[in-house]
C-alpha cells in the first residue's frame, strides 16, 4: 500500500487509493473480530445452558440430603442470576467492546474526527461491568447459601434428636437410615459436581483458546507491520488485539462465575453434613 501510494503523482489520488486499500483490510480484520465475538457469545450460551440442565440434578440430590432451606433459597437465585449474567454479558459487555473497537479504528483512520476517548470509555465500562458482575454474582450466592446451610444443619440436628429420643424402638433405626441416604446422596452429588466442573472447563477452554489465539495473531501482525512502515494498519490491528483480550476476559470471567456457583453448591451441602 505504501508503494502504491508513492506511485501516484497527485496527492489526492494517492490518499484515495491508500484509504480504499486500508478500508478493505480493516473490513477483513473487523469481520474476523466479529467472528471472535460470536464465538464468545456461543461459549457463554453453552456454559449457561449446561448449568441450567445440571442445577436441577444437583438440587434434587441436595434435597435428598435434607438441604431443603438451601434448595429453596438457592434454586431461584441461581436460575435468575445465570439468566441475568448471560443477558448482560451478551447484550451490554460485548456490544461495548465492539463499539470500542469500531470507534478506535475510526480514530486511527481519521485525523479530523477523533473519538478515542469515547472508545476508551466503552472499553473501561466493559471492564468495570465484568468485575461488578463477578463480585455481585459470587457474593449473592455465598450469602444465600450460608443462610440456608445453617438453617438446614440446625433443623436436621433437632429432627434427629427428637426422632431418636421420642420415637420408641425404631427411632434410632430411622436416624441411621436417614444418615445412610444422606451419605449416598452426598457421594453422588460430589461425583456429579466434579463432572460438572470438568464440563465447564472444557466448554470454556476451547472458545477461550480460539479467542486468545486470534488476539495474539493480531498483536503479532501489528508488531511485524510497524517496521514495514504501515503504522496506521499496525495500530488498528493492535487495537483489535487488545479488545479481543477483553472478550477473552469476559468469557473466562463467566466460566469462573459458573465454576464458583457449582463449587458453592457442592460445598454448602458438605457444610450441612458437618453441621449435622
Amino acid at each position: 500500500l505504501e508503494h502504491l501510494q508513492n506511485a501516484f503523482e497527485q496527492n489526492t489520488v494517492a490518499k484515495i487509493a491508500h484509504s480504499v486499500g486500508m478500508l478493505a483490510l480493516f473490513t477483513v480484520a473487523l469481520s474476523s473480530f466479529t467472528i471472535a465475538l460470536q464465538t464468545g457469545r456461543e461459549a457463554i450460551m453453552n456454559m449457561v445452558g449446561f448449568m441450567q440442565s445440571l442445577i436441577p440434578v444437583v438440587m434434587t440430590l441436595m434435597a435428598a440430603m435434607g438441604n431443603l432451606s438451601t434448595v429453596a433459597l438457592m434454586h431461584p437465585v441461581i436460575y435468575v442470576s445465570l439468566n441475568i449474567l448471560a443477558t448482560l454479558t451478551q447484550n451490554i459487555v460485548f456490544p461495548l467492546i465492539f463499539c470500542a473497537a469500531v470507534l478506535g479504528i475510526v480514530s486511527k483512520l481519521s485525523t479530523r474526527f477523533q473519538v478515542s476517548r469515547l472508545a476508551n470509555l466503552f472499553k473501561d465500562g466493559s471492564m468495570v461491568l465484568i468485575g461488578l458482575f463477578l463480585t455481585v454474582f459470587v457474593g449473592v450466592l455465598s450469602i444465600q447459601g450460608v443462610a440456608g446451610a445453617v438453617t438446614d444443619g440446625v433443623g436436621l440436628r433437632t429432627a434427629k434428636f427428637l426422632t431418636g429420643a421420642f420415637v420408641p424402638v425404631v427411632g434410632g433405626m430411622l436416624t441411621d437410615a436417614v444418615d445412610a441416604i444422606a451419605g449416598c446422596s452426598l457421594f453422588i452429588k460430589n461425583t456429579i459436581g466434579v463432572f460438572g466442573v470438568l464440563a465447564i472447563i472444557i466448554l470454556c477452554a476451547l472458545p477461550v483458546i480460539k479467542i486468545l489465539s486470534a488476539a495474539v495473531m493480531y498483536r503479532l501482525a501489528a508488531a511485524l507491520l510497524q517496521p514495514l512502515g504501515a503504522q496506521q494498519l499496525g495500530d488498528c490491528l493492535d487495537l483489535l488485539g487488545n479488545n479481543l483480550f477483553l472478550v477473552f476476559g469476559a468469557v473466562a470471567a463467566v466460566g469462573l462465575m459458573l465454576f464458583f456457583s457449582l463449587a458453592i453448591m457442592v460445598g454448602l451441602s458438605n457444610a450441612v453434613v458437618m453441621l449435622r
